[in-house]
């Protein structure tokens, strides 16, 4: 069931050769919210959306620098 989930989500991810790129503060995975079974949920999903095409996951480390967006 979950990979017909993810194949369904796929379409809309990456159409027309787009790829989208999403960052996430490590700050986020360290966040419990829901307890352990739900935090296991949530990573196991970042695990299979790495593999959609279309979609680039990236971490940003608690210990980088600030940088500014301009």
């Amino acid at each position: 069931m979950q990979h017909a989930h993810f194949a369904a989500r796929a379409q809309y991810v990456g159409p027309e050769d787009r790829t989208f790129h999403i960052l996430l503060g490590e700050q986020a995975l360290n966040t419990h919210l829901g307890g352990p079974e739900v935090m296991r949920g949530q990573l196991r999903r970042l695990l299979d959306a790495m593999d959609l095409p279309g979609l680039s996951l990236g971490i940003i480390p608690a210990r980088a620098p600030p940088r500014s967006l301009s």
